[in-house]
């Protein structure tokens, strides 16, 4: 059953981590580093920024699957739990800017390998073509880490 209260604790939680962050920048990088990411060929940003906004996220996302956790699937779960390992290189790379596109690019495939492993789903179809990509399983399979890298 769906309580609004737990949106609000959720969206609030991760509001107050998100500028937790940005008032104090300082806890997870130092102003030297941020201001090094400022030339770095994906940047953005014209100030230091930090890059840190997806510990919020996946603090309300857990919060979240720990109030509904008897109501969860288990698919669910186990592709949360797969987002885990893209989520974690992606942060080492907020804070120490040392893993590279390759490597971040091969955490997604893992990440997505491991939700088609333990949840044993893949994208069936994508409506270009007649019939349905399971016929085809490692083009099914090909398209699902890509989709989803």
């Amino acid at each position: 059953m769906f309580e609004p209260w737990i949106l609000l604790v959720t969206f609030f939680s991760s509001l107050a981590i998100g500028l937790l962050f940005i008032a104090r920048p300082s806890l997870l990088a130092t102003q030297e580093h941020m201001e090094r990411d400022l030339g770095a060929r994906q940047a953005t940003h014209t100030r230091p920024t930090p890059r840190v906004g997806g510990i919020g996220i996946v603090v309300a996302i857990a919060l979240g699957c720990a109030y509904y956790a008897d109501q969860l699937k288990t698919d669910l779960l186990f592709s949360l739990a797969a987002g885990l390992v893209v989520f974690w290189v992606g942060l080492r790379e907020d804070i120490h800017r040392n893993i590279s596109p390759r490597a971040r690019l091969l955490a997604a495939f893992i990440s997505a390998a491991l939700a088609i492993t333990l949840t044993r789903t893949v994208v069936p179809d994508l409506g270009l073509f007649p019939g349905s990509l399971v016929q085809w399983i490692l083009p099914a399979i090909a398209i699902t880490l890509l989709w989803s890298a």
